[in-house]
C-alpha cells in the first residue's frame, strides 16, 4: 500500500465524511417516511376508484426528502452527528418501530428531545409525501386539516380542524407538523363529478 493511502486510512474521518454519513442516514429515514406517505395517499385514491402511478410521485417525494435532509444536517451540532447517524442508520437498517429510534436518541438528547426529534421529522416527511401525491394526482384541488379532536389538541391546531386550502397551499402559514409533537395531518378533498 502506498504510504499516502495508508496514512489516509489511519486518519480519523473528516467533518465532511461524518456529515455525509449523517446526511445519508437522515435521507434514508426521511425517505422511509415519504414512502409511507405516498403509499397512504395511493391507498386513499384506490379506495375511491382512482388509480395512480405512484412511481413518479415517490420519486418527487424522495427528492424532497433528500433536500430536507440537507437542511436538517446544517442544524445538528457536530458533537452529536455521530450519535444521530448511528441511531438513524440502525433504525433504518433494522426496520424497527419509531420507539426504537427514540430510545437510541435518548442518551444523546434526553428522552423528551429524542421523542420530539424522531416523531416530528418523520411526521413532516409523511405530510410532505401526501402533499406531493395529492398534487400529482391531478384530481385533488383542496386539502383539509385534521386533528385528533381530543383533549391533547393544542390551541394552534384546534381551530384549524376542518379548514381547507388549495393542495399547494398552507393554513395561515402552517402545515403539519405545525409544531414539535404535532399530531395533525391533511386529507385530500375530492369532490365527486356529477
Amino acid at each position: 500500500v502506498p504510504m499516502d493511502v495508508e496514512e489516509t486510512v489511519r486518519q480519523p474521518r473528516t467533518h465532511f465524511q461524518r456529515d455525509q454519513a449523517l446526511y445519508d442516514a437522515l435521507t434514508r429515514a426521511l425517505q422511509d417516511g415519504v414512502d409511507l406517505g405516498v403509499s397512504v395517499a395511493v391507498q386513499q385514491f384506490e379506495a375511491i376508484g382512482f388509480g395512480m402511478d405512484w412511481t413518479l410521485v415517490n420519486t418527487q417525494a424522495r427528492a424532497w426528502a433528500q433536500t430536507y435532509a440537507g437542511e436538517l444536517i446544517r442544524n445538528v451540532e457536530s458533537t452529536t452527528i455521530d450519535s444521530v447517524r448511528q441511531s438513524v442508520g440502525r433504525w433504518i437498517g433494522n426496520g424497527e418501530p419509531l420507539q426504537a429510534l427514540i430510545d437510541d436518541l435518548t442518551p444523546t438528547f434526553g428522552a423528551q428531545r429524542a421523542e420530539l426529534i424522531a416523531s416530528t421529522e418523520i411526521t413532516r416527511a409523511f405530510a410532505e409525501a401526501n402533499r406531493i401525491a395529492y398534487l400529482e394526482s391531478g384530481v385533488v384541488e383542496e386539502i383539509e386539516w385534521r386533528t385528533a379532536r381530543d383533549e391533547r389538541v393544542c390551541p394552534v391546531c384546534g381551530p384549524r380542524h376542518g379548514q381547507r386550502t388549495t393542495t399547494n397551499g398552507n393554513f395561515g402559514g402552517l402545515y403539519p407538523p405545525a409544531h414539535p409533537r404535532c399530531r395533525c395531518w391533511v386529507v385530500a378533498v375530492i369532490e365527486e363529478q356529477r
